[in-house]
């Protein structure tokens, strides 16, 4: 009687997003001979075999994920780590601006899917968080021109003698 083939796993997936770009994280540790594949129709499949417990049994990993808008898969980028898969896909110029309302086409909740709350940033504070990594430092001016007299009213003293003891 031969023993049978464990059930196949589905790694943790966790997404963020921004205007022209989604972020996908599969967690995945230890695992050898990774494949991925992202469509531009955003269909996103991944397989792996992984050693994550203290067994020496390897088990297989699958995901298949069908993404909500199609992608532009030429200009993502994939990075395959020793613990995780890193993704940033691009979203095609029809489907940025906007956030996406959820990642996948089906409404139906998907318990390996979860938010990102390191990466995720409201849309509505996105632009602000744009400009702020955009500021640029050189094109302040050095303080050392500004004497310190310029700042100060000598009428607008800071001398302590004016107040009360402190009561017991």
């Amino acid at each position: 009687m031969s023993t049978p083939e464990p059930p196949t796993r589905v790694p943790f997936t966790f997404w963020a997003q921004r205007k022209d770009r989604v972020f996908i994280t599969l967690e995945c540790p230890n695992s050898t001979n990774p494949k991925v594949n992202l469509t531009d129709d955003g269909v996103l499949t991944f397989s792996a075999t992984a050693k994550v417990d203290s067994t020496e049994d390897e088990h297989k990993y699958e995901l298949i994920l069908e993404l909500l808008h199609p992608v532009n898969g030429k200009d993502s980028q994939i990075h395959v780590g020793p613990r995780r898969v890193t993704m940033v896909v691009a979203k095609t110029k029809e489907n940025s601006g906007p956030h996406w309302p959820r990642l996948l086409k089906s409404a139906a909740k998907n318990p390996h899917v979860k938010t990102d709350f390191e990466k995720w940033v409201d849309e509505d504070e996105e632009d602000e968080l744009d400009r702020s990594t955009k500021f640029d430092m050189s094109s302040m001016e050095s303080m050392d021109k500004y004497r310190e007299d310029d700042f100060v009213d000598p009428a607008d003293s800071d001398d302590e003698d004016d107040l009360p003891g402190l009561e017991k």
